[in-house]
């Protein structure tokens, strides 16, 4: 996979000789950039209310996350499926840190415009990543009543892919505000260590994609798994979730005038979809949920491929025409099945033609600095 330069020294593995001036007046601007990201957080809500703790049924079929949601962005009510809901959930506690997790990342795109526009509808987001955290809470929870009736296959489905892949996505949105700031266009990384990035929301969102990378090939390349497509599941709603990751990543590389760059975050787990989609065969029970795809005792079970087929909200895409999980995966990944070195080969050119998205930062860069000097930490 090429490289994505969120920090230019820290992934050159060598540290730079940066003048006495230019050491100064980047530390300055790093601990502003460090604490505008700390107050944007401090203004999230403190707590996701923990539906462990709530025992009445609403007359709106709804959870305590979810109509805490709705009281506080109304507009969310209309979009809810009520499947989506825990009330009938037996691993609730195993949902508070991932809805607190999702939480956070509704707020970022309700709260800064580009997180918005790479969000996309956030509605349709939010069902996606709640079904992914009632699938993972469901089976990552070894003292539930499933755990004595799949013991022999749990151990397939114990993986962090999916609530790391909602680290990752908060962790972008966060660089993403603070691209939208202008923080990120005058920052010169020249005295970050080669180690890591000294913009703390960059260091952390290259740390979170270097752990879902790892935990991925891990759960790829296990034994185990060869014999047995448990674990396609969680990999399926992490891809989703990191195609969304990718276009924040695209953004965030837009202006830095490398192809390679630019590339590198347009290809963005490129290889992990294909290697999914091969790995699969034609095994495909999300598209197929009740056919001799599943027998009785598979986990995951029917219900589970109802709810993410529920998830992708299929009728919002059309007229695309989306018939498999393939099919799925390369329309959100933009996957036109091209190699990257075609790509570079053709891509020896100036680019001027930027991404649609950098278009809500763009005038906000001229006076990045003018704004920034008067931004109090």
């Amino acid at each position: 996979m090429l490289p994505i330069p969120l920090c230019q020294q820290a992934n050159s593995g060598t540290s730079a000789n940066p003048t006495s001036r230019e050491t100064a007046k980047s530390e300055v601007l790093c601990a502003r950039a460090n604490g505008f990201s700390y107050q944007a957080i401090k203004r999230r809500p403190e707590h996701t209310p923990s539906n462990a703790s709530s025992s009445h049924h609403s007359h709106s079929g709804l959870d305590t996350f979810l109509e805490g949601l709705v009281g506080r962005w109304p507009v969310l009510e209309s979009c809810f499926d009520k499947r989506i809901s825990s009330l009938d959930h037996k691993s609730q506690e195993m949902l508070i840190p991932l809805d607190e997790c999702i939480l956070a990342i509704i707020w970022e795109a309700f709260d800064c415009p580009l997180s918005k526009n790479i969000i996309g509808n956030i509605g349709d987001t939010l069902i996606l990543m709640r079904a992914a955290a009632l699938y993972q809470a469901k089976y990552n929870n070894v003292s539930s009543p499933l755990a004595s009736l799949i013991s022999r296959q749990l151990k397939f489905l114990q993986d962090k892919l999916i609530s790391q892949s909602l680290i990752c996505l908060r962790s972008a949105l966060e660089a993403l505000r603070l691209k939208y700031s202008g923080f990120l266009d005058i920052v010169s990384h020249r005295t970050c260590d080669a180690a890591a990035c000294k913009v703390n929301c960059i260091a952390q969102l290259s740390s979170a994609l270097s752990k879902y990378l790892a935990e991925l090939s891990c759960i790829f390349f296990k034994k185990e798994n060869m014999r047995s497509k448990s674990w396609r599941l969680s990999i399926f709603y992490s891809l989703c979730i990191q195609s969304i990751v990718r276009r924040a990543l695209v953004s965030l590389v837009s202006n830095k005038g490398s192809i390679n760059a630019c590339l590198g975050a347009k290809k963005y787990l490129h290889l992990g979809v294909r290697l999914f989609i091969a790995s699969s065969g034609t095994y495909d029970p999300l598209f197929s949920a009740g056919s001799k795809a599943l027998v009785d005792g598979d986990v995951p079970r029917v219900d589970d491929y109802i709810l993410a087929r529920c998830a992708l909200r299929l009728e919002t895409l059309a007229p695309v025409r989306i018939t498999s999980s393939a099919d799925y995966l390369k329309y959100v990944f933009e996957d036109d099945g091209k190699d990257v070195d075609s790509e570079l080969d053709a891509g020896d050119k100036s680019l001027d033609d930027r991404d649609d998205d950098e278009s809500a930062t763009s005038e906000y860069k001229n006076s990045a600095l003018e704004r920034i000097i008067n931004i109090k930490v």
